[in-house]
């Protein structure tokens, strides 16, 4: 939760976001090994988008991506109106989990 919150408040380093579309990027190179992970790239691209990208222009759109984007997003994303959790199960502390809610 007080990740949750901090990322609404700052914008992430230039170094964590070069990482996460080094990240990224990797995991969308890789996909495209296997026959049916491509299948489902084009297939997700004609239902969703109605256009179909090539895997270098999903990588420029990653590439573009700004420490600001991910901010607006998350400020988007993350309001304590938004989240919820699902706990299963018996304990003992529920109220320690509680408090680990708090925004």
């Amino acid at each position: 939760m007080k990740e949750y919150a901090k990322i609404t408040q700052r914008k992430v380093s230039e170094k964590e976001l070069k990482k996460a579309k080094s990240f990224l990027k990797g995991k969308a190179v890789m996909s495209m090994e296997a026959s049916d992970e491509v299948a489902m790239f084009f297939i997700e691209q004609k239902i969703a988008k109605k256009k179909i990208m090539t895997l270098e222009e999903k990588l420029n759109l990653i590439d573009q991506v700004t420490a600001e984007d991910v901010l607006k997003v998350a400020r988007d994303i993350f309001q304590k109106a938004k989240l919820n959790l699902t706990v299963i199960g018996p304990h003992k502390e529920a109220q320690k989990i509680k408090n680990l809610l708090v925004l």
